[in-house]
C-alpha cells in the first residue's frame, strides 16, 4: 500500500469481506498481523517531527502530488491516522483488550480535535497544511475533503459541515 492508511483500509476490507479474523493471529515477517496493524496505526507518531502533534509527510516528492501547497502536515494523511487508530481499536475490542482499545479511541479523538483546531480554515470550509515553521498553507484539495468525510465525519462540528457544504 502507498501509506499506513492504505494498508489499514486493505486489512479492514479484507476482514469485512472474508470474516477471516483468524488472519490477525498469523505471523508475517516474524510478527503477528495484529501487531503489524497496531504498528501501522501508530506510526504517525514517529512522523511528528516538529512537536505539533501531527504527522509531517514531507514535500511534494514524498506525497506524490502536484498541489504545491499540499506539504508536510496535510489533512488527509492525518485524518487517516484517526481512522487507523479507531479501526485497530475495534479489532482490539473484539479480541477482548478493551483497555488498549479505549486508549486508542481516546488518542484518535484527541488527534481529530487537534486536526480541527490546527488545520481547519475556520469560516472557509477548507483545510490548511501545517508547515515546519508553524505557518500554514491554504489548501483546497478534494482528497482532503473526501478523506476527512470518510475518516472523521463524526468529529466535524455542525458549523464545519455547513461551511464545507457551502464551499
Amino acid at each position: 500500500a502507498v501509506n499506513d492508511m492504505g494498508i489499514l483500509r486493505c486489512a479492514d476490507n479484507y476482514l469485512r469481506v472474508t470474516g477471516d479474523f483468524a488472519w490477525l493471529d498469523k505471523s508475517v515477517g516474524g510478527k503477528q498481523v495484529m501487531d503489524q496493524l497496531l504498528d501501522h496505526a501508530l506510526y504517525w507518531k514517529q512522523l511528528d517531527k516538529f512537536g505539533h502533534g501531527l504527522a509531517d509527510y514531507g514535500k511534494l516528492d514524498d506525497l506524490l502530488d502536484v498541489v504545491s501547497t499540499w506539504l508536510h502536515e496535510v489533512l488527509a494523511m492525518n485524518a487517516g491516522n484517526v481512522y487507523g487508530m479507531r479501526f485497530v481499536a475495534a479489532l482490539l475490542e473484539r479480541r477482548g483488550d478493551s483497555a488498549r482499545a479505549a486508549q486508542l479511541r481516546s488518542e484518535a479523538t484527541e488527534l481529530a480535535a487537534r486536526i480541527n483546531r490546527l488545520l481547519y480554515a475556520d469560516g472557509k470550509g477548507w483545510w490548511e497544511a501545517g508547515q515546519p515553521d508553524g505557518t500554514f498553507n491554504e489548501v483546497r484539495h478534494c482528497y482532503d475533503l473526501l478523506t476527512v468525510l470518510d475518516t472523521m465525519f463524526e468529529d466535524l462540528s455542525r458549523k464545519q459541515k455547513q461551511e464545507i457544504g457551502e464551499f
